[in-house]
C-alpha cells in the first residue's frame, strides 16, 4: 500500500506443491499465484514479488529513489533482496520489533476493514451442516470482493495517517492508547445526539429499549405507551428470529446445491521454472486444457455407450433370426 492511497497487485500463496486448475473460479482476478509447503512466504517468493510487483508498479517518472517500509521478516533481510533494492534505488526502512500494532498502516486501518468485508462474504459457509472449509476457489472470489470493497484510497490514507508516518506526526504514536496503556474514553453524547439516537429507526428490541429509556428521560410518557413499546419490542424480536431462521435455511440449501455440483477435471498449472508466481494467462491455459480434457472424456463416454447399445441391438437381431425346434 502506497502513502498516495494506491494498492499494488495482490500475490496469493497457497499451501501445496503445485497450482491446480480447479482452485480458480470462472472469473480469475489479475493477481499473481504461487504455492509453498507451509503457505507462507520465503526468500525466493519475496524476491520475485519485489521484481514483478513492487519495482514495476511503483517506478517513478524520473530517476528518483523510492522508500519501502518493511518489518523484520527473514525474506526482507535476505542478501539478494537487499542488493536488488540497492540496484533499483529503493531505500529500505525497517519498523522496530514488536511495534506493528502502532506503526503498521495496514494493521491500524486496512486489515480491519478487509476482515469485516471478508466475513460478510464467507458468512454463508457457516450455514452448512458441518464446519465447511473455505475452498481455494471460494477464497479467491470472497477475498477479491472484500478487497475491492474495503481497500479504498481513503482507507489506505487513513492507515498511514493513524500510524503517524504520512503526514509525519510523532505525537500520534506517542499519545496512542496502546503506548500510554490507558483506555480512550469516548466523549459524552450531547443532547442533540441523544435525541437523534432514540428517534432513529430501531433494528431490534434492544434499540427499542434504549429509545424507550431516552424517551422516558426527556419526556413524560404514560404507562400504556410504555406497555405498547414493550409489546412492539417483543414483536420485533419474534420477527427478527423468524427472518434469521428463514435466511439460515435458505443459505444452507444454497450451499448444499453448490456442494452437489460435479467436480471438474484437475489440471496442473505449469509455471516457468525461472519464476515462482503464475499469472492469469498461465492459469487460463491450464483451465482451458482442463475443460478440453473433460469434454474429451464426455465424448469417450458417449461413444462407449453407443457401442454398448449397438452390440446389444445386434445380439437381439441375431437371436430373432434363429428358430428353435423341440424334438
Amino acid at each position: 500500500m502506497s502513502a498516495t492511497g494506491k494498492k499494488l497487485r495482490c500475490g496469493v500463496i497457497f499451501k501445496g506443491k503445485n497450482l491446480q486448475s480447479t482452485w480458480f473460479p470462472a472469473i480469475i482476478p489479475d493477481w499473481l499465484y504461487t504455492t509453498s509447503n507451509n503457505g507462507w512466504t520465503s526468500n525466493a517468493i519475496g524476491l520475485e514479488w519485489l521484481q514483478r510487483v513492487f519495482l514495476p508498479e511503483t517506478a517513478p517518472s524520473d530517476d528518483r529513489w523510492r522508500m519501502l517500509i518493511l518489518d523484520g521478516h527473514g525474506s526482507h533481510i535476505d542478501l539478494e533482496f537487499l542488493w536488488t533494492c540497492k540496484q533499483n534505488k529503493v531505500q529500505l526502512l525497517f519498523l522496530p520489533a514488536h511495534s506493528s500494532h502502532v506503526l503498521q498502516p495496514l494493521d491500524l486501518s486496512v486489515f480491519s476493514v478487509v476482515k469485516r468485508f471478508y466475513r460478510n462474504q464467507i458468512q454463508e459457509l457457516s450455514h452448512l451442516d458441518d464446519a465447511a472449509p473455505v475452498k481455494k476457489e471460494r477464497f479467491i472470489t470472497a477475498y477479491y470482493n472484500a478487497r475491492e470493497a474495503a481497500i479504498t484510497e481513503r482507507v489506505v490514507r487513513a492507515g498511514w495517517a493513524t500510524a503517524g508516518i504520512c503526514p509525519l506526526n510523532i505525537k500520534r504514536v506517542v499519545n496512542s492508547s496502546q503506548v500510554a496503556q490507558r483506555p480512550v474514553t469516548p466523549p459524552r453524547q450531547t443532547q442533540a445526539q441523544t435525541a437523534k439516537s432514540y428517534l432513529s429507526t430501531p433494528r431490534g428490541p434492544r434499540d427499542l429499549f434504549i429509545a424507550q429509556r431516552e424517551l422516558h428521560r426527556n419526556e413524560s410518557v404514560s404507562r400504556k405507551t410504555h406497555q405498547l413499546i414493550q409489546k412492539a419490542g417483543k414483536a420485533i424480536a419474534v420477527a427478527n428470529t423468524r427472518a434469521a431462521q428463514l435466511e439460515a435455511e435458505n443459505k444452507r440449501l444454497h450451499s448444499q446445491l453448490e456442494a452437489l455440483k460435479p467436480q471438474q477435471s484437475r489440471k496442473k498449472v505449469r509455471v516457468n521454472s525461472n519464476q515462482r508466481f503464475a499469472d492469469i494467462e498461465t492459469i487460463m491455459v491450464a483451465v482451458q486444457a482442463s475443460q478440453l480434457l473433460k469434454a474429451q472424456r464426455d465424448n469417450n463416454a458417449k461413444e462407449k455407450a453407443a457401442e454398448d447399445i449397438a452390440v446389444e441391438t445386434a445380439a437381439q437381431t441375431l437371436q430373432s433370426m434363429c428358430t428353435e425346434w423341440q424334438l
